[in-house]
């Protein structure tokens, strides 16, 4: 019996130390209001971090863009060693009338190189200016040797109609800054998107906690009920079958209860998964305490129209539609100038010198009095007879225009209807408030009514139980009718774009 006790004893003090060690371990509960887990969600939601890096992938397109503007800077060097073998014609010596003919064979050592810049200019211009270096050293003697035959050009091109100015070669720098605009408006909707979905999850756990309350409430009542009857039953003023009853539905609520509990944690999980980033394997065992009220805060809400107003010139999806039609009016300017004739002028210029010093056969290059100079100017033209693909390529162009014009008013007429339909289940929300709050008061006098006649022995456990299921009904029903006021309130920022302090009145 002493082992016995013992061993017991050193059970309960490894049971109480383990429970001891699990408390510490735990982390502490996290009280949050729904600003807070907002601001988490910001912060930490991986699909919105993600959906930020577009807006770094865009401008990435726009240096791209830029880039056709950078000068490029070209060169090459070679070298080499060339033999000619040709027949050579001299007089003979010993007789003035024949000639000789002589195999002569000529070999020189040759190398070249060049170095040069050519780009774009902001008028459609392209340019090439090159220097180039060709030196020959031949074996045989000559009149000049080394040579060095250095020259200096530059070619200009403008274009005068099809794809001239400015407008048409900076078109994709101004597209791809569109571009940055269209990903921060798809961002800015993600991030809308993504508060929606923290505050639903909010205050589902919010309604998870509060039906957890009602099913306690209803067990409670329950366990004073099966009480009453089993005094009433032990007296003999009740038939045994209704402390049966009474046990049952004690059983049912015990079970409501439990799968209540199982909601709050399924709750918690979901409002975790859009607050936390994950790096600690605490984020998922946090206890998460929401502070804010059930009920929604009062809120007197501009008039429709100037909601509608608002979010007509906030709303990121009206917006990036609006972007999306300046981005391809550039590019109907583009298939326009691409339609017309090609009509460039250009005008190329070098100067050239020879020399048996490579750096003296520079500075002649550039002397105008040593250097032999050439230049040559004039127009190009190209046109393309009936020029069909051009000309559907503006079309082309031009219809999808149209098309996105059409699907900017289709935007509009869908976030008109969202804003109407807001601020009517708003409306809608508040009046069922006050429906609902005077079914669940008078659900209330009606369970206690019930009680006491249960108490007299007018009444049966079954009755005041469905009279109770009644008022756990009336008390959800509220409960959602205050979420649903919330829900509405905070759809409005969604549907505009815009904070709700902008969409309230002033006092």
């Amino acid at each position: 019996m002493k082992v016995l006790a013992a061993f017991g004893l050193t059970c309960c003090l490894f049971a109480q130390g383990a429970d001891t060690r699990a408390a510490e371990s735990r982390p502490e509960p996290m009280r949050l209001g729904l600003t807070d887990a907002v601001n988490l969600a910001l912060r930490n939601n991986l699909d919105l971090r993600a959906a930020a890096m577009d807006q770094r992938i865009a401008a990435t397109r726009v240096r791209e863009a830029l880039g056709e503007l950078d000068p490029v800077l070209y060169g090459d060097l070679g070298g080499g060693h060339r033999e000619q073998r040709f027949p050579g014609v001299f007089p003979n010596p010993s007789n003035p009338s024949q000639t000789l003919v002589l195999l002569i064979n000529d070999q020189s050592e040759t190398s070249d190189g060049s170095l040069g810049i050519r780009g774009l200019l902001a008028t459609g211009a392209t340019y090439d200016f090159s220097l180039n270096t060709d030196y020959q050293y031949q074996q045989e003697n000559a009149f000049l040797n080394p040579i060095f035959n250095s020259t200096a050009n530059l070619r200009l091109t403008q274009p005068l109609l099809r794809g001239a100015w400015e407008s048409y070669v900076k078109a994709p720098i101004e597209q791809a800054k569109i571009s940055v605009q269209e990903s921060v408006e798809s961002w800015r909707g993600t991030v809308l998107t993504g508060i929606r979905g923290v505050e639903t999850a909010y205050l589902d756990l919010l309604f998870a906690i509060e039906d957890l309350k009602t099913r306690r409430r209803s067990l409670e009542v329950a366990d004073e009920v099966l009480a009453t009857t089993r005094i009433q039953v032990e007296t003999g003023a009740f038939p045994r079958v209704e402390l049966t009853s009474a046990e049952s539905a004690r059983a049912f609520r015990f079970a409501e209860v439990l799968s209540a509990e199982a909601k709050v944690t399924e709750s918690e999980d979901r409002l975790r998964k859009e607050i936390f980033s994950f790096d600690a394997v605490s984020d998922w065992t946090t206890p998460l305490v929401p502070t804010d009220p059930i009920e929604p805060p009062e809120a007197v809400l501009l008039p429709v129209a100037s909601l509608i107003d608002v979010a007509l010139k906030r709303e990121p999806n009206v917006l990036a539609a609006r972007l999306v039609i300046e981005r391809q009016k550039i590019d109907v300017e583009r298939r326009l100038s691409e339609r017309a004739p090609k009509l460039d002028a250009f005008g190329n210029i070098s100067a050239n010198a020879v020399n048996d010093d490579g750096i003296q056969a520079w500075e002649d290059a550039f002397n105008r009095a040593t250097n032999a100079l050439s230049w040559r100017a004039g127009v190009q033209f190209e046109m393309a007879l009936g020029n069909r693909s051009a000309k559907a390529r503006l079309a082309e162009a031009e219809l999808v225009v149209q098309k996105s014009r059409m699907q900017l008013h289709a935007r509009e007429t869908d976030v008109t209807y969202e804003v109407r339909n807001a601020v009517r289940n708003l409306e809608t929300a508040r009046r069922n408030i006050k429906a609902r709050r005077e079914a669940l008061r008078l659900a209330e006098e009606q369970l206690a009514n019930e009680r006491t006649k249960l108490e007299n022995q007018a009444s049966t456990n079954l009755a005041v139980f469905q009279v109770e299921d009644q008022l756990n009904l009336r008390r959800t029903e509220l409960v959602r009718a205050y979420l649903d006021a919330r829900l509405a309130l905070l759809d409005l920022p969604r549907v505009t774009g815009a904070p709700i302090e902008e969409l309230t009145a002033k006092p």
